[in-house]
């Protein structure tokens, strides 16, 4: 009990069932083969220490290639979490993870008529092996969701070997495998069809439970999701655009921080009447959002940074990512329900586009509460499903009861203080009215790819020569310029270069603007 060899998400729990996952792969195998030995410590394995991530990604690469998966599936592992966009690293955990129940657990694991059986010698681990196959099932769905046609291949040795083991949760891996492999062929094919994305979400994502993954006080310890929590997150959020993560995710008391200074700066700013339209919006009635300044608590690592939300970025945007909004947002007591919104643009919405099928996101929203959320608070709804183009205005046509078509699902998550969700920028919600005697508070972060921009939540600082610019085409073209020119002699202020502050441009509508 309490053995983690440095440098590894491999350790050693106390209990049977202490941890029955991804990072427990060679634990288990070990723990089998020194049972049927009667030696009760495991055997030494390797460790991955290299202190540069790609250092480690190399090394797991290597000894993968020569077979070596005992030492290379810790180094996989690793890896799995800083290059989860990786697909050859979730292939090479799935065949690592079936070469070890076909070699490393014999005698303790027979085939009996394709099943897998545990026999007596490892009868206190009873269940392990089903759940080392199930993990290294769901990462070969995942490479094959990323693109690896080589993974295929291996994902069929375990569904003609296990076939008859009558695993609920093997079944459940490959049939969401399957819905998350029909959606990502919709950005090859075209449009997706509505009425075909309404049924795949209802079948996943029906309830508010659907969008649930539940995160273990191991992965959140360890700082990584495991292949099975992984793909159900990534599932979720491509085919449903959204998913709850409810564990022990967030720090307490960086929260609390963080909803002391909320508490405390909005209700200043609201006694000040100091809305600029910049840093202090009011969204709908009496929604307020707020830029939150980057100081502690909010540059806390562990909320900006957490590794289960990087490794969740990493894996849908790549590793260019940046916050491009970084705020709290207060519903009050009373605040109504809003209309159905995004909170950006699709990308492309000229006519001639509309063939260009289901994008990849851009961005992902992170919401992380500040209070317990409950109906009574006003939780955002959702309009599942609705991320995925379908068409031109297809889903505020669906958005209704009553519309045409099928009724995609409405779902209004209730997150707990430590948990998160994550959206698709693109995914159609409202916040529902607060009916509460308390306001509703969450900090908002919009991790988006490094070339993207909002422009319409938040807009920009202008000089004062921009009022100069009548016509909207001009002031379209040369906003960019203008912008560069403000904070050039901002700096030239703040230096002592000028004796005259800039002055700001007048407060105009970002949305007219066009060439």
């Amino acid at each position: 009990s309490g053995w983690r060899p440095h440098g590894m998400v491999v350790q050693w729990g106390s209990g049977t069932g202490a941890a029955l996952k991804c990072s427990f792969f060679l634990v288990v195998a070990r723990v089998c083969e020194s049972s049927a030995s009667g030696d009760n410590e495991p055997s030494p394995i390797h460790v991955c220490n290299a202190s540069d991530e790609h250092e480690n990604l190399r090394q797991a690469y290597a000894l993968a290639k020569h077979r070596q998966f005992d030492k290379a599936l810790p180094c996989l592992l690793r890896a799995a979490s800083h290059f989860p966009y990786i697909a050859k690293i979730h292939t090479d955990i799935g065949r690592a993870t079936l070469r070890l129940v076909r070699r490393k657990l014999k005698p303790a694991v027979e085939q009996t008529e394709g099943a897998c059986e545990i026999a007596s010698s490892c009868d206190r681990l009873a269940n392990a092996g089903g759940e080392i196959l199930q993990q290294g099932y769901a990462a070969l769905w995942l490479a094959t969701s990323l693109g690896d046609n080589g993974a295929q291949k291996h994902r069929q040795k375990y569904e003609q070997a296990y076939a008859n083991s009558n695993d609920p949760a093997l079944t459940r891996i490959s049939a969401e495998g399957r819905m998350l492999k029909h959606i990502l062929e919709e950005r090859v094919c075209g449009k997706a069809n509505a009425t075909g994305v309404v049924r795949s979400v209802i079948e996943l994502c029906k309830n508010r439970d659907g969008a649930v993954v539940n995160v273990s006080a191991e992965e959140a310890q360890q700082g990584q999701l495991s292949s099975k929590s992984l793909l159900a997150a990534y599932t979720r959020l491509q085919l449903c655009g959204i998913v709850e993560l409810d564990g022990p995710i967030l720090p307490l008391d960086t929260l609390a921080a963080a909803s002391t200074w909320q508490s405390t700066m909005l209700e200043r700013t609201l006694n000040a009447g100091s809305l600029d339209g910049t840093t202090v919006v009011e969204r709908w009635q009496h929604r307020f959002e707020q830029q939150v300044p980057l100081t502690e608590p909010f540059t806390d690592p562990r909320l900006v940074t957490n590794p289960l939300l990087l490794q969740l970025m990493r894996l849908m945007l790549g590793p260019r990512v940046e916050i491009d909004t970084f705020s709290h947002v207060t519903a009050l007591t009373g605040a109504p329900v809003q209309p159905w919104h995004t909170d950006v643009d699709l990308l492309f919405k000229d006519p001639d586009t509309a063939d260009l099928g289901h994008l990849p996101p851009a961005g992902l929203v992170a919401v992380m509460p500040l209070i317990n959320i409950t109906d009574e608070l006003g939780p955002t709804e959702f309009l599942v499903g609705s991320h995925v183009f379908a068409g031109h205005d297809v889903w505020e046509a669906l958005q209704d009861p009553g519309g045409p078509g099928p009724e995609p699902p409405r779902i209004r998550p209730l997150p707990n203080l430590g948990s998160m969700l994550l959206f698709d920028l693109r995914l159609r919600h409202r916040g529902t009215a607060n009916r509460a005697e308390t306001p509703r508070s969450i900090l908002y972060l919009s991790y988006v790819k490094d070339w993207f921009l909002d422009r319409l939540n938040f807009r920009g600082h202008q000089s004062s020569a921009f009022d100069s610019l009548r016509e909207a085409p001009l002031r379209k073209l040369l906003r960019r310029v203008d912008a560069r020119m403000y904070v050039d002699q901002l700096e030239a202020y703040a230096a002592g270069r000028s004796t005259k502050a800039p002055e700001r441009a007048r407060a105009f509508n970002e949305a007219v603007l066009s060439i």
